[in-house]
C-alpha cells in the first residue's frame, strides 16, 4: 500500500516505483504471477467449452442440409428426371400402348400416352427389344456406314439379281447378343437359312444375308465389305433404304412409340418394358437429294474425276 508520510525517508520516486516493501516484494510478485496464471487458464478452458459447444451447431446442420439436398439434373427439360421403382413391386400384367416420346435417360424413358398421361418405361437389358425405325434415300448412305442386306447369289458367288432392301445399323457388343443374332451385326455372308454349309459342297448357290460395311458407291449399288474384299450389290430402281438401329441416339421428341411390357395393377405409369418400337415419319436423306443435283449442276468447267471401280471380289465362302 502506497503512502505519502515523508517523516521515514524514502522519497517520492522510491514510492512510486517499488510499492512493496523490500522483504515482501519477491513474494507477492511471486502470488500476483500465480493469480494471472490461473485466470487464464480459466478463460482458455471458458473459450474453448464455448467452441466445442458451438462447434456441433454449426458444423452439423451443414451436413445435414448436403446429405438431404436433392441433386438436380442440368437441363430445362431434365427437371422431372424419370424416376422407376421396382425394389418391392411386382411387373406381372401384360401392357401395350401407342404414345409419344416425351424424355428418355439411360435406360429410362417417358411416354405420353394417347390420353395425356405420362408413363416411365425402363428398357429391357437385351438391347435388340428396343427398336429405331426410320426411312432414308439413297443420298444419305455414306461410306463407313454398316449395312445389311439379303440377295441371291449365283454360283460365282455373285449377286444374280438386285437387292430390294438395304438395312442400316450400328454395331452392337458381342457379348450383347446371342444365337443367329450375331449374325446381323456381324460382317460376312450367311445363309438365310441359317444352315451351317458342308464343306463338301463347296459352295450353294441361294439366298444369303450380306454384312458389312459400305466402301463404295455407284449408278448401279454399293459396295459392301464383308471381311473378305467388297461385294458389289446392285440396287432394284424401288430399293428401299431403311435404318433400325437399337438406341435413341436420332430419337427426338414427339416421335410415335409403341411399347409392350409389364406393370402391377392399379399402376399403370411404370412399365417394365419388353419390347419398344420408335418410328418417326421423317425420311433421312430427304432434304440432301436437291442440294447434291444442285452442286453436280454447277461443276461443268472443273469436273472432278471419276472415283477408282471397287475391284469385284472371288466368289465368297459362306460363314
Amino acid at each position: 500500500m502506497v503512502t505519502n508520510q515523508k517523516s521515514h525517508g524514502p522519497s517520492d520516486e522510491q514510492l512510486t516505483l517499488d510499492p512493496f516493501p523490500a522483504p515482501l516484494s519477491p513474494l507477492f510478485k511471486s502470488f500476483e504471477m500465480s493469480q494471472s496464471i490461473a485466470s487464464f487458464r480459466r478463460t482458455s478452458l471458458a473459450t474453448f467449452g464455448w467452441i466445442a459447444f458451438a462447434i456441433p451447431i454449426v458444423i452439423l446442420p451443414t451436413d445435414a442440409a448436403a446429405q438431404t439436398k436433392p441433386r438436380t439434373p442440368k437441363g430445362a427439360a431434365a427437371a422431372a428426371a424419370p424416376t422407376f421403382n421396382q425394389s418391392t413391386v411386382q411387373f406381372d400384367t401384360v401392357i401395350e400402348f401407342k404414345g409419344k416420346l416425351k424424355d428418355s435417360q439411360r435406360n429410362l424413358m417417358v411416354v405420353t400416352r394417347e390420353d395425356g398421361t405420362d408413363v416411365t418405361v425402363k428398357l429391357h437389358d437385351d438391347p435388340t427389344r428396343l427398336r429405331f425405325v426410320a426411312d432414308a434415300k439413297l443420298a444419305y448412305l455414306r461410306p463407313q456406314m454398316m449395312a445389311r442386306t439379303t440377295v441371291n447369289l449365283g454360283p460365282a458367288g455373285a449377286p444374280v439379281s438386285p437387292a430390294d432392301l438395304i438395312e442400316l445399323f450400328q454395331p452392337l457388343p458381342p457379348e450383347a447378343l446371342a444365337g443367329v443374332a450375331k449374325e446381323s451385326f456381324t460382317p460376312g455372308v450367311y445363309s438365310a437359312s441359317h444352315e451351317k454349309p458342308n464343306p463338301q459342297l463347296g459352295f450353294v448357290p441361294g439366298n444369303y444375308q450380306v454384312v458389312g460395311m459400305i466402301v463404295g458407291m455407284d449408278n448401279k449399288g454399293i459396295y459392301l465389305n464383308t471381311g473378305r474384299g467388297p461385294m458389289p450389290i446392285p440396287l432394284s430402281p424401288e430399293a428401299k433404304i431403311g435404318l433400325v438401329y437399337h438406341n435413341l441416339s436420332l430419337a427426338q421428341q414427339g416421335d410415335p412409340v409403341t411399347v409392350t411390357g409389364f406393370h402391377q395393377p392399379p399402376d399403370e405409369t411404370q412399365v417394365l418394358a419388353n419390347s419398344v418400337t420408335i418410328r418417326p415419319d421423317r425420311v433421312y436423306g430427304e432434304a440432301e437429294e436437291n442440294p447434291r443435283r444442285r452442286t453436280t449442276r454447277t461443276r461443268t468447267k472443273n469436273k472432278p474425276e471419276e472415283p477408282a471401280a471397287v475391284a469385284e471380289a472371288a466368289a465368297p465362302q459362306p460363314e
